[in-house]
């Protein structure tokens, strides 16, 4: 909560990637607009420097001069150095009022985002219409009250896990993790509803006792949720399968229906909510081109695996992001942690494993299904890994590239769990070192966020040194 309210303070409005348009598609939501349409003129593209889109709806003006007055447009060249902030007003900014004057804006690629992954932003803005607050406060209440639900639903996967808490906890305060959470975008519902389906899934595959009808019910709603934030990320309930399979008393028919229910209504959601936005451009492409991609893709399957083996496996899309961005990334990917700071928190969730709190459960199957319970994990990881790269490939990539357009490290951040907890060993390891690793994991991830708290501050506050201008 600390550095995330740092966080808060340090950046302005809109410099988080996709702020704008995620507070935007909020606003058009709350205002009763579920779903975008095509439009013919792009009136925000008018008060900034942005290229024009297509499909969006309405929002309030008074968001858009928010973001004009923010000096956030273009996000291409350099956006700190003080060049940006210290021609912000805030007087005059915090003075705009919500208004009901409404102005038309694209945002084509947050809207096939549901109101689920809105709910702290759209409750922000109720607040605000009711006591009249400018449209800056309310924006600042969103990204405390999604900081303050994304850090209470991680907490609440914490204290769930029976195995693997000190992974969850590591995966919750990376700089990447910490600046999505404090932000105005669909991540921070997103990922903490992951995270928890992740660990009540866990719970319930390694406990002794049969499993109750309210722990069905409570998998079904989180993985609503998950299905409904982001479709690709209901391939996590893949993990229902370790249920039966690490937990004898779930292979009754009775809990075998129930299990299958929750698959079932968990996919329901997810695949309705991915076919009533698939009229919807997932991107600044028409629909179009994206239909033509997948069709492309589906004609050339192996130049297909070609691009995912050579993104995955040789610089990752990019020789410098996909690293940087699940661990260490932030002002739309203009800052990054130091290479030193990124590969200390490799080497901390490499340990995270090995860490094990005294009330975490003992693995009690047997090794073939251990066995088979990480190495399911681990495919788990490869197929969402993979589901993930098919995706941008169609709304991104141009065909004739060899790698995919716009991956970043921080989409994989409610994957991570699956990976890590397949690493744990069946046998408690360095029990004498354990308070130890714990102080070394914590050191390195304080450390590296008051690192990335500074790397912010200079890039967007501190001026530029003549030096640097030569």
């Amino acid at each position: 909560m600390f550095f995330g309210l740092i966080f808060i303070v340090l950046t302005p409005p809109g410099f988080n990637a996709d702020e704008p348009n995620h507070f935007f598609r909020a606003l058009q939501i709350a205002n009763g607009n579920l779903f975008g349409h095509p439009i013919s003129h792009d009136e925000f593209s008018d008060m900034v420097t942005r290229p024009p889109e297509s499909f969006g709806g309405s929002v309030p003006r008074s968001a858009g001069q928010l973001f004009e007055m923010s000096h956030v447009f273009p996000i291409d060249g350099t956006m700190g150095g003080g060049s940006r902030t210290s021609q912000i007003d805030w007087k005059a900014m915090g003075g705009i009022p919500i208004r009901s004057e409404q102005m038309t804006v694209g945002m084509s690629n947050v809207e096939i985002y549901s109101p689920v992954t809105y709910i702290p932003t759209i409750i922000a803005y109720y607040v605000g219409r009711l006591l009249n607050l400018p449209i800056l406060a309310v924006f600042y209440l969103s990204k405390f009250l999604n900081l303050a639900v994304a850090l209470a639903l991680s907490w609440a996967a914490i204290k769930i896990a029976p195995r693997g808490k000190w992974i969850i906890l590591m995966l919750s305060i990376l700089p990447t993790t910490i600046i999505q959470f404090c932000s105005v975008s669909a991540d921070p519902v997103t990922i903490g509803l992951c995270f928890l389906a992740f660990s009540m899934t866990l719970r319930v595959a390694l406990q002794e006792a049969a499993v109750q009808l309210h722990q069905w019910l409570a998998l079904m709603a989180v993985f609503v949720g998950v299905g409904l934030s982001k479709p690709v990320y209901i391939l996590i309930a893949g993990m229902m399968v370790a249920i039966p399979l690490c937990n004898r008393r779930a292979r009754t028919l009775k809990s075998m229906a129930s299990w299958l229910s929750v698959i079932v209504v968990g996919g329901a959601a997810a695949f309705w909510w991915q076919h009533v936005t698939s009229s919807v451009p997932p991107s600044f492409q028409t629909i179009e081109k994206v239909h033509q991609q997948y069709m492309f893709l589906a004609n050339n399957p192996m130049l297909g695996v070609r691009t995912l083996l050579y993104t995955y496996l040789t610089n990752f899309g990019a020789p410098r992001n996909f690293y940087t961005t699940f661990i260490g990334s932030g002002v739309w990917e203009h800052v990054f942690l130091s290479t030193l700071f990124i590969y200390a928190l490799c080497g901390a969730l490499s340990l995270a494993p090995l860490i094990r709190d005294r009330d975490e459960s003992e693995w009690t199957g047997t090794r073939t299904v251990r066995c088979t319970f990480s190495i399911g994990l681990i495919l788990l990881f490869v197929v969402a890994a993979a589901a993930t790269g098919v995706g941008l490939y169609g709304i991104w990539t141009d065909p004739r590239l060899v790698t995919i357009t716009g991956l970043q490290g921080r989409y994989f951040i409610p994957f991570a769990p699956l990976l890590l907890v397949a690493l744990i060993p069946m046998r408690a390891r360095l029990i004498e070192i354990q308070t130890r690793l714990r102080v070394l994991t914590l050191s390195i991830s304080i450390a590296s966020l008051m690192a990335m708290a500074w790397l912010t501050w200079k890039y967007l506050w501190r001026p530029p040194l003549p030096l640097y201008w030569s």
